[in-house]
């Protein structure tokens, strides 16, 4: 599951992007996409003209934006905090911040941990796609337990 990129101490992970969203809840992952830190070629082509995944790969070398001195910048501040802030759909930006420090205070393997499980439904363990907020399988409304 782990890739290694081109740097030593870079470990990028399918389900989790350079901005720190869980790929594994959106609804394309695994069928028109494999995740934005994926290399590999896929349908979704949106992840290329990323400026939050140039400057992580390419211009500061990281993983993720939470490993940057500059967390979070103004650039992710408009992409990803300010960006449709009245818009239930994308709740899961907004959770962001939040998100970055218990990346630090798990890791991050059991971060992922934690966001699989959230992002899972309660009743049937099927996944809850974060643009729905509902099962994508019995379409049970999403409460947040985590």
């Amino acid at each position: 599951m782990m890739n290694e990129n081109n740097s030593k101490d870079k470990i990028l992970i399918p389900q989790l992007a350079p901005c720190g969203i869980y790929c594994g809840a959106c609804p394309s992952f695994g069928k028109t996409c494999y995740g934005c830190s994926s290399e590999e070629n896929q349908k979704r082509t949106s992840k290329w003209s990323c400026k939050l995944r140039h400057c992580c790969y390419s211009e500061k070398k990281i993983s993720y934006c939470f490993e940057c001195d500059e967390f979070p910048c103004q650039k992710y501040k408009k992409k990803l905090i300010k960006s449709n802030p009245l818009n239930p759909k994308y709740n899961y930006r907004h959770e962001l911040i939040e998100n970055s420090k218990m990346f630090f205070n798990l890791g991050l393997e059991e971060y992922l941990l934690y966001q699989d499980k959230k992002w899972r439904c309660k009743s049937c363990n099927k996944r809850v796609y974060w643009y729905e907020y509902k099962c994508s399988s019995c379409g049970a409304s999403y409460e947040d337990k985590s």
